[in-house]
């Protein structure tokens, strides 16, 4: 009898450790944990990675056990710069943008997310989810009274269209408006634009056009990117 018992206490412990192990898993931690904001200005990889660690374990209530990234490269991969403006994103979806921003893949298992640059970097396209058709119907029922830019650098027009959506959204959260490509490398386009009455959405495809980008919604956010080369 006292072997049964202790065999049916340990296969309890046993249950239970592995639900407390998948709970505090990283593919669960990127799936729950919700960041507020993200502003990153030219910041190095590696210290990218390193706010994700600390406020996965801040989020999830477990600051000492935040998840692990590995970063595979050395210094080749470590200063890329990460120009990023994020609101309300899971961990997952912050990890997205900077993999597509870097041109870099990242796999998971279950200790640690490991990221890396693949011999050759192919984009990974992210499930269109409900977030997606809730950014389309904003950026369309948005409307900006009156833009007007004269030779403003890309960025930051891709900066002023993202504080215009937040401005102007009833809920006064926008959207998230992720521009890709090294635009930090030289002079980025410059864009001259007067528009009135517009809505947000015309508004970025004009700015793209301008640009030579192209558009695309992904992952919850609208992405601005260089348009790939025909073949």
């Amino acid at each position: 009898m006292e072997k049964r018992v202790l065999s049916t206490t340990l296969v309890i412990i046993s249950l239970l450790s592995s639900s407390l192990l998948n709970a505090n898993s990283p593919r669960s931690t990127l799936q729950s944990v919700v960041l507020p904001t993200i502003e990153f200005v030219e910041v190095p990889l590696y210290q990218a990675l390193e706010f994700l660690q600390i406020r996965s374990g801040e989020l999830s209530g477990s600051p000492s056990l935040g998840i692990n990234f590995i970063l595979k490269g050395g210094d080749e991969l470590k200063n890329i710069p990460i120009t990023l403006n994020l609101r309300d994103v899971s961990l997952g979806q912050a990890l997205w943008f900077i993999a597509e921003i870097a041109h870099l893949n990242f796999s998971i298992d279950q200790h640690a997310v490991i990221v890396s640059k693949p011999d050759e970097w192919k984009k990974v396209p992210a499930r269109p989810s409900s977030a997606d058709r809730k950014v389309a119907e904003k950026v369309n029922q948005i409307v900006i009274p009156r833009v007007e830019f004269s030779e403003v650098p890309l960025p930051d027009a891709v900066d002023l269209l993202r504080t215009f959506s937040r401005e102007l959204d009833p809920e006064k959260k926008g959207i998230n408006l992720v521009l890709l490509g090294d635009v930090g490398e030289g002079n980025p386009p410059e864009i001259t634009l007067q528009l009135s009455n517009i809505p947000l959405a015309e508004a970025i495809r004009y700015t793209a056009q301008l640009a030579g980008y192209e558009v695309r919604l992904e992952n919850g956010a609208v992405l601005l990117g260089p348009k790939p080369p025909e073949s």
